[in-house]
């Protein structure tokens, strides 16, 4: 039987069930010139319509304008955008299919910690991530891969790696679901201030998507081949509380790959929400290897020494640190002190007994700024014990410390070498162990001394030369142990031509933050809990210690020995407000009595050790009503840091005599301690209503307390029995009242 033949051909079937894919590809050329649209006669519009129309010009603007492609539709990156061919795309999904092909997205394929490449084209421009497969494509419009990767593979949801708004092609409309929070986070995980400030407080555990427990900031990096020597790197710069703040919170948008993608890591691995329980370097690796000119790379093992001052002094620069002034960048407010380094030629003496004796010839002395403290070792023994045994040498830190007190020689070529530190050391010291000396055999041969500490409380005050401007005598300046990298040697070969190889393996041991004393171990994928007391066991490599804060949550235990067992509340008062409600006359408007303070000031600063301008700061006095306000600012915003905040105004004031009345300059004391964004918003919250009002409430209170002048001190001793003082010269009554010993002699002179 003849078939019977269609009545019309299916090239003219509008509504053919064919598929999307072959009409995109009968699209013509972007680069031929389009057929110009058939014309159709206008329809003569009818007198009523007219008049509408006529009624309603600006609604009939609105209507015309809403025609023209958005730029977000466009897609600014995609240059194949063929708009008279395809249509008009959608800037939303028709309400019944808002949630369209959502239940495709597989996050377990996530994985967003390697390098924002497209897979096709390697571009790194307008880069999307299929929430499906998990591989990234370059744009979202017309003929480009992630649009043909739709088409072809049937994944219709992506997410923009810059932006984090997830569309849906090929229909290009942007989902807007809350379900996706998560994976934006994922993406790019962002940290308020106060979690930030709470990281320390205690470890609260975390579990990923197959249900694995993981302890936020104490998650392994993955060694992609022998970048071990970067993970441990990262680990312990991570763990550093200002540094790891700053890169968690600034905006560095604007600032080099660098800096943005360390940044990133950084928050990866303090990320609470995490579909994984590891990290990976990978992004922050092809970085490293571009800047280094692929000194430090992934396929090659590198000294984590090397590393680490290259890269800490990459991010100095990476923030506008200069080359030749000190402390010009956070990099350099954290790590960096200063050191006297002495030196004199070694000459052929006949009474020389002692080569690295310095004698009386001209000795030349320099001050240099360091961010790494070398400590050399004693040299290994070279032979077995009596009992045929290897010997483990083990040398006390505080021994190897004594390069540092300024007495200690040591000879460099023909020169002998004695090194002190100077005032004031910084937040946190890195210091390296020198264990691998080139030799003319072997290209390095390690030293594998243990060297012993005490991880709580090192002394570093007798390798500092004292200054009391800066240092009371005599007071000790405790530092507890942060991280310590330790080098582990494998057993690999054993050639009798060689002599026996080893593979170096990389580890390191952080402090979880607050009071906890509970350490954890790191090798690369590997995290396990460690006992503190085995720390000194380990051949320790890099060692960064942090010197002790002296302020919590605005209470802080004071420098001095005296008031060390007791906690001090900062409460910032308008002097000027708690004088004006007693009638107070100020001290300045008395007769002799202006001279007097002068010269009494300076003997209490000589007699405690406080640092004090000699000259009374000019115009004096000043009106401190901003400053006050911005200090209870930064009880709101930042209240661990009050007392830090504190102490720069007084040095900005009674030590560098600028005026404190002038914003520029306390604002300047805001940024050395909590950094340029946060104390940008100290300074708008001083404005506040609610910054003068705590100020307010605080003088209120003062008054209330009894207090007419400042200092002003309220002690509740043990018994509970609280009692007022007025006056520094009062301070040993305080003393008495709380039952504290005066182990400082100006207070064992106050009556």
């Amino acid at each position: 039987m003849a078939k019977r033949p269609a009545q019309d051909s299916l090239e003219s079937v509008t509504d053919s069930p064919a598929s999307k894919k072959a009409r995109v590809q009968d699209v013509p050329d972007e680069d031929l010139p389009l057929p110009p649209p058939p014309t159709e006669p206008e329809p003569v519009p009818t007198p009523r319509e007219q008049a509408h129309t006529n009624g309603n010009d600006t609604e009939s603007h609105a209507t015309a304008k809403s025609h023209v492609p958005s730029e977000d539709a466009l897609d600014e990156d995609d240059e194949d955008y063929d708009e008279p061919a395809l249509g008009s795309r959608k800037a939303a999904p028709d309400e019944r299919y808002s949630d369209l092909y959502l239940d495709t997205i597989s996050r377990k394929n996530m994985d967003f910690d390697f390098e924002k490449l497209c897979s096709i084209t390697l571009s790194n421009i307008n880069v999307y991530a299929c929430l499906v497969c998990g591989k990234y494509f370059s744009g979202r419009g017309p003929k480009t891969p992630a649009y043909f990767h739709a088409l072809e593979v049937g994944h219709h949801v992506y997410i923009n790696m810059e932006t984090k708004k997830v569309y849906v092609l090929p229909e290009g409309y942007e989902v807007k679901s809350k379900s996706l929070d998560d994976i934006k986070v994922v993406v790019d995980p962002r940290f308020t201030a106060e979690e930030a400030r709470t990281l320390d407080k205690k470890a609260e555990p975390s579990w990923d998507l197959l249900g694995r427990k993981y302890i936020p900031g104490f998650v392994g990096l993955n060694n992609i081949k022998a970048n071990d020597y970067l993970n441990v790197v990262v680990q312990a710069l991570s763990h550093v509380p200002p540094l790891r703040n700053f890169f968690m919170l600034e905006d560095l948008s604007s600032k080099p790959q660098l800096v943005q993608r360390f940044s990133t890591l950084v928050r990866k691995i303090w990320n609470p929400r995490a579909f994984k329980n590891h990290v990976s370097p990978h992004e922050l690796l092809q970085e490293i290897g571009l800047r280094s000119s692929k000194k430090f790379f992934l396929t090659e093992q590198a000294d984590p020494v090397e590393f680490l001052s290259w890269f800490l002094n990459h991010l100095h620069l990476a923030l506008r640190g200069s080359k030749t002034k000190p402390r010009s960048s956070l990099i350099q407010q954290i790590f960096q002190g200063m050191l006297r380094i002495e030196s004199q030629g070694i000459t052929a003496r006949a009474d020389a007994g002692d080569r690295l004796r310095f004698e009386d010839a001209a000795i030349k002395s320099q001050t240099t700024p360091f961010t790494i403290l070398t400590l050399d070792l004693p040299p290994a023994p070279l032979f077995q014990d009596d009992a045929g045994k290897n010997i483990i040498p083990q040398v006390p830190l505080t021994t190897i410390l004594q390069k540092y007190n300024g007495v200690t020689g040591q000879e460099k070529l023909n020169t002998r070498m004695r090194y002190r530190l100077l005032h004031p050391l910084p937040p946190y010291l890195i210091m390296h162990v020198k264990r691998f000396q080139p030799n003319k055999f072997l290209q390095s041969q390690r030293n594998p001394t243990i060297v012993t500490f005490n991880p709580r409380a090192l002394d570093f005050s007798p390798y500092v030369e004292p200054n009391p401007q800066l240092h009371p005598t005599g007071e000790p300046i405790a530092y507890d142990l942060v991280a310590n990298t330790t080098y582990e040697g494998v057993k690999v070969r054993d050639d009798s031509v060689e002599g026996e190889a080893e593979r170096k393996v990389w580890k390191v041991n952080v402090r979880e933050g607050g009071d906890s004393q509970q350490w954890w171990e790191m090798q690369d994928l590997f995290v396990d809990k460690v006992n503190a007391d085995l720390l000194a066991t380990k051949e320790s490599y890099i060692m960064v210690w942090e010197r002790r804060k002296t302020s919590t949550k605005g209470k802080g235990r004071a420098n001095s020995k005296t008031f060390r067992d007791c906690d001090v509340t900062y409460v910032p008062i308008f002097l000027g407000g708690v004088m004006q409600a007693c009638g107070n006359t100020p001290p300045i408007n008395i007769k002799n009595k202006a001279e007097w303070i002068g010269v009494e000031r300076l003997r209490w600063s000589k007699q405690f050790n406080i640092p004090m301008c000699q000259e009374t700061p000019e115009p004096f006095p000043q009106l401190t009503l901003n400053a006050m306000r911005a200090l209870c600012a930064v009880t709101i915003l930042h209240p661990d840091r009050l007392s830090d905040c504190f102490a720069a105004m007084y040095q900005a004031f009674w030590v560098d005599r600028k005026s404190i009345s002038k914003t520029e300059v306390w604002s300047a004391a805001l940024v050395e301690v909590l950094g340029e964004s946060e104390a940008k918003k100290v300074v708008e919250k001083a404005s506040s209503a609610e910054a003068k009002k705590v100020l307010k409430d605080n003088s209120d209170f003062a008054f209330a307390e009894g207090a007419f002048g400042l200092p002003w001190f309220v002690a509740t001793n043990s018994d509970g029995v609280k009692e007022g003082f007025w006056g520094f010269d009062h301070l040993g009554q305080v003393i008495d009242h709380l039952g504290l010993s005066r182990h400082n002699q100006g207070f064992r002179a106050m009556l």
